[in-house]
C-alpha cells in the first residue's frame, strides 16, 4: 500500500487488514479533516502490517504523523527519512483517548522493528511517543477510564535527523490525567521495551529532550487514579548528537501532579531499567556534543509532593541530565 501523489489526504489500513508488504508515503499527505482518520497522515488501526511503515515524502497532519493504535501490529517498524509535521505527536505506537463517562482503552500487543527518523519531525506534542497521554475525567455521578497498554515493543528508538517540538523529543511513557467526580482512573502501561533509545542527530524541545516514564497527574473529588508503569526497559539510552531541552535533556523516572480531594493517587513507576544512560562528550571537532539547558539533581519527595531542587549538578551528573529511576 502506498501514496506517491503530491495532494494526499491519509493513508488507513483498519478494520482487520493485513497487510504483507509495507506501507509507503513517498508523496505528500495534507491531513487536515474534521474528524479521524483524516486528521492523521498514517494511521495503521486494528489490522496487521508484517512490513514496515515508511516515510520518503511529506507529511502534514493535524493530530499525530503516523499512528499505531488499537490492537495494531506491525513487524517492520516505523521509518521516516523526510518531513512530518504534527500537531500532536510525529510518530505514535499507542493512544491518546479520552472519556468522560463509561471506558476506553488502546492495546498494541506486538510492535517491531523499532522507530527510526533520519528526517524532521516537528509538532506542539511529543516527536515520537510509545504509549500515550489517555484522559478520564468524567462529571459528578459517572465514572470513567482511559488507558494505553502497549504489550511488547522490539527495536528500539533511534533519531539520526532533526526533532523540533514543544513536547518530549522522544518519550517511552505518557503523560495520563484523571479527574472529575470519583473511582475515575487513567493508565498508560508498557510491559516491554527492548532496543534502547539512541540520538544521533538534533533533539529540540519544549519539554524533555529523552524521556522514560512521564507525568501523572490526578485531581478530582477522591478515588481517581492516574499512572505510568513500565516493567521493563532495555538496551539503555545512548546520545551522540545534541539535545536542548526546556526540561531535562534526558530523564528515566517522572512526576506526580497532585489535586483536588483525599485519596487520589498518581504513581510513575519504571520496574527495571537497563543498559544505563550515557552521554558521548566531543573530543573532535567533527563529534557532536549534548547541549543540556537545564542539567540538574532533584530528590525523590514523598509521593504526591513536588520534587525539590537540591544542588548543581556535576559535570558528570549533567552528562547524564536528569536521571532518577
Amino acid at each position: 500500500m502506498s501514496n506517491s501523489s503530491p495532494a494526499g489526504n491519509c493513508i488507513l489500513v483498519n478494520n482487520n487488514a493485513l497487510v504483507t508488504g509495507n506501507v509507503v508515503n513517498s508523496g505528500v499527505l495534507t491531513a487536515a479533516g474534521p474528524a479521524a482518520p483524516s486528521t492523521t497522515g498514517i494511521t495503521i488501526n486494528n489490522s496487521t502490517v508484517n512490513g514496515a511503515v515508511t516515510n520518503s515524502g511529506t507529511i502534514n497532519a493535524s493530530v499525530d504523523g503516523i499512528a499505531i493504535v488499537n490492537n495494531a501490529t506491525v513487524l517492520g517498524g516505523i521509518a521516516s527519512s523526510a518531513t512530518i509535521s504534527a500537531g500532536s505527536a510525529g510518530i505514535l505506537v499507542g493512544g491518546s483517548l479520552s472519556s468522560t463517562s463509561g471506558g476506553v482503552s488502546v492495546i498494541v500487543s506486538t510492535f517491531a522493528g523499532g522507530i527510526t527518523n533520519a528526517g524532521t519531525i516537528s509538532g506542539a506534542g511529543a516527536g515520537i511517543l510509545v504509549g500515550g497521554n489517555p484522559s478520564a475525567i468524567a462529571a459528578f455521578s459517572s465514572t470513567a477510564s482511559s488507558a494505553s497498554t502497549i504489550s511488547n515493543f522490539a527495536g528500539g528508538i533511534t533519531n539520526s535527523g532533526t526533532i523540533s517540538v514543544g513536547g518530549a523529543g522522544i518519550q517511552v511513557g505518557g503523560n495520563p490525567n484523571v479527574g472529575g467526580s470519583t473511582f475515575n482512573t487513567a493508565s498508560v502501561a508498557i510491559s516491554t521495551f527492548a532496543g534502547g533509545i539512541t540520538n544521533l542527530g538534533t533533539i529540540q524541545a519544549g519539554g524533555v529532550g529523552i524521556l522514560v516514564g512521564g507525568t501523572a497527574s490526578a485531581g478530582g473529588n477522591s478515588l481517581n487514579s492516574s499512572s505510568v508503569t513500565v516493567v521493563t526497559f532495555g538496551g539503555g539510552i545512548s546520545n551522540h548528537g545534541t539535545i536542548s531541552a526546556g526540561g531535562a535533556g534526558i530523564l528515566v523516572g517522572g512526576d506526580t501532579a497532585m489535586g483536588g480531594g483525599i485519596h487520589n493517587q498518581a504513581p510513575v513507576t519504571i520496574a527495571t531499567f537497563s543498559g544505563g544512560a550515557t552521554n558521548a562528550v566531543a573530543s573532535g571537532e567533527q563529534e557532536r556534543r549534548m547541549v543540556v539547558k537545564r542539567a540538574e539533581t532533584f530528590r525523590s519527595d514523598p509521593e504526591g509532593s513536588t520534587p525539590s531542587r537540591q544542588r548543581r549538578a556535576s559535570r558528570s551528573e549533567a552528562s547524564l541530565a536528569r536521571v532518577r529511576q
